[in-house]
């Protein structure tokens, strides 16, 4: 008896984690709104328990989306070049008595 529960909450998970990347497969379709990539992700995930390429899929994905996560933060924090740090550095000093900055 208990072989078959167990039997029957893995034909359960696969057949959920199935359903899910099918339906993740078909929201990410062009002019179709929903959280495509997430059910994918979700699917994959729960079939990733019994399917060692369902894992392997997983964690390419994983690697590739963390390169271009990497990526598009390192195009958001670019430092500003070098001579631009300096010129701000030669600078005069602002008016006495007002403060730096200041309108004259």
């Amino acid at each position: 008896m208990k072989w078959l529960l167990h039997h029957a909450k893995r034909v359960l998970r696969i057949t959920s984690g199935f359903v899910l990347l099918l339906v993740g497969l078909f929201l990410m379709l062009p002019g179709v709104p929903g959280p495509g990539i997430v059910l994918v992700i979700a699917g994959l995930s729960i079939l990733a328990i019994d399917f060692v390429w369902a894992h392997r899929l997983k964690t390419h994905l994983k690697k590739h989306a963390d390169r271009v996560v990497a990526k598009m933060r390192g195009k958001t924090r670019k430092e500003p070049p070098a001579d631009q740090t300096r010129s701000a550095s030669l600078l005069p000093p602002g008016p006495q008595g007002k403060g730096e900055g200041a309108d004259v």
